[in-house]
This record gives structure tokens, sequence and C-alpha cells, in this order.
């Protein structure tokens, strides 16, 4: 008798708790066709340039944004080639999905303190090189600068962005931004391939 009272308080409990979060589809990762812009702070506006920004190449020498004015850009931002798979397939998938797109640069970058062995390794076997320019952003000062910052992370987070998309066009104005606190849902590579049709 009181084992039947408390599972039908537990059936009950769970299905107001169901009725009360907001529905999310069991274990639904991947791409995503759809803009988000679930950091309201975040700095990048369409129609605007951003900020410059300090970034550096895997080797420690500056790169200015300014020095790719006059060809098409995709900056991303993201989290750990190191420990994330959902970073790591993310990567994949933008790369197979710009490999083809000529006149364009694709800058990806990462916290300083998420650059490793594995990270080498983990670029150089794939060949991601071909197509991307991979940066570090020492300090995380670019992704504060831009309100990326991950808030209250774990300690193997510290310093890192949440996942974010820009698109820059030959004048170095944004044409998108995509920033998403949901690391498992990422930016489908088409709404960026349609942005750069948009680029004389």
């Amino acid at each position: 008798m009181i084992g039947r009272v408390l599972g039908t308080i537990v059936i009950v409990g769970l299905l107001a708790l169901a009725i009360a979060l907001p529905y999310t589809p069991f274990g639904r990762r991947g791409s995503e066709a759809a803009l988000r812009r679930d950091v309201p702070d975040a700095v990048g506006t369409v129609g605007e340039r951003l900020p410059e920004l300090s970034l550096q190449d895997l080797v420690g020498n500056p790169i200015s944004l300014a020095k790719f004015r006059g060809q098409r850009v995709v900056l991303t931002f993201e989290r750990s080639l190191d420990w994330c798979p959902f970073s790591k397939a993310r990567l994949i998938e933008l790369y197979q999905r710009l490999e083809g797109e000529r006149d364009l640069v694709v800058l990806y970058v990462l916290a300083d303190n998420q650059i490793n062995e594995k990270t080498h390794f983990f670029i150089q076997g794939n060949r991601l090189t071909d197509r991307m320019i991979f940066l570090r952003d020492p300090f995380s000062t670019s992704i504060d600068r831009l309100g990326l910052r991950r808030s209250n992370p774990e300690m193997l987070e510290t310093g890192v962005p949440h996942p974010s998309t820009y698109v820059l066009d030959r004048q170095g104005f944004v044409r998108l931004v995509d920033v998403r606190e949901d690391f498992q849902l990422w930016l489908d590579a088409q709404l960026i391939l349609d942005a750069l049709d948009q680029i004389d």
C-alpha cells in the first residue's frame, strides 16, 4: 500500500516536472538550421564591424582581422579540440561543407589554455589547416571583448567561449552572427554558405 502511494507520488511529480520544463527532444545533437543569439551581451551586430581582436596563430604570431579585408571571412569561436567531442564534430562538418569554397578565409579561435598536444594532433591528423586558420586567444581577451566567455564554467571550461560564428564581408562588416549556450547543437553550415553567397 505504501509502495503504491509512493509510486503514484513519483509519477505525478514527474508529470508535473515534464509540464513545467520546456520540451527538449532527448539526445538531440548536431547541426541546427536556425540562428541563435542566446547570450544577449555578446558583441556583434549585422551591418557593423567587430572590435579589433588580440589573436595569435598557433606559434604565437599576432593576427589582425584587418589582415583579411578584401576576402570573405568565417570567424568561429569554439570550446576545445582536446576534450569536447561536440567541438570536434562541428569542426569536421564545417571543414567538409566549406572545403570547396574559394575566396574564403576560415578562422577558428580557441582560448589559449585549450591548446595542447591533443589539439595539434587533432588538427594535423585531419589535415584541417588545408582549409582553416587556427588561432589562439591569449588569456581569452578577445572572447571577453566579444562577451562570449562561458559564465560559471567547470574547471575544464575555464576561459572557453560559447560556440559562436560570424560571417564577415570583404570590408569586415558582420553579415551573420550566431551565439549559442547549447554546445550540443551547432549552426548548420548551410546558413553560413547562404550568408557567404550574399557577399559580392
